[in-house]
């Protein structure tokens, strides 16, 4: 696991990365790990995480981030507040932390049907330094 900030790591060096998105399938969700298990033999810095285009897979999501996590490598995931609330955005915040997922990639919080944006979205960038 990294020690330092991957944004420490990228300034000298590129790093070599995969994302992932979560399986909308229990068949899908089993095989994850050994997906993850083979993409780790090329040790990557971090595998990213993503999120459904409105934020509605959270809950998958942190499980292939633990998954990501029990193979040996830095869990980035993927954040936004659309259609979330300022409290459910800091709960989430610490639910992330809690389970040892502390490199969070702030997504630009646009909805998919160009909504107007959460007026929360300012506060996320403060919270996650």
């Amino acid at each position: 696991m990294a020690t330092v900030k991957l944004t420490e790591l990228m300034k000298e060096r590129q790093l070599l990365s995969f994302e992932l998105f979560p399986p909308k399938t229990d068949k899908g969700m089993e095989n994850l790990p050994g997906t993850i298990e083979h993409l780790c033999e090329f040790k990557p810095e971090y595998i990213s995480v993503t999120y459904g285009a409105g934020g509605g897979n959270v809950g998958t999501n942190r499980e292939v981030c633990q998954m990501v996590k029990k193979a040996g490598t830095v869990p980035v995931t993927h954040f936004t507040v659309i259609k979330n609330t300022k409290e459910g955005i800091k709960d989430q915040l610490e639910t992330y932390l809690s389970e040892g997922v502390d490199h969070i990639l702030a997504l630009r919080c646009l909805s998919p049907v160009h909504e107007p944006l959460n007026p929360h979205q300012a506060d996320l960038k403060k919270r996650l330094r």
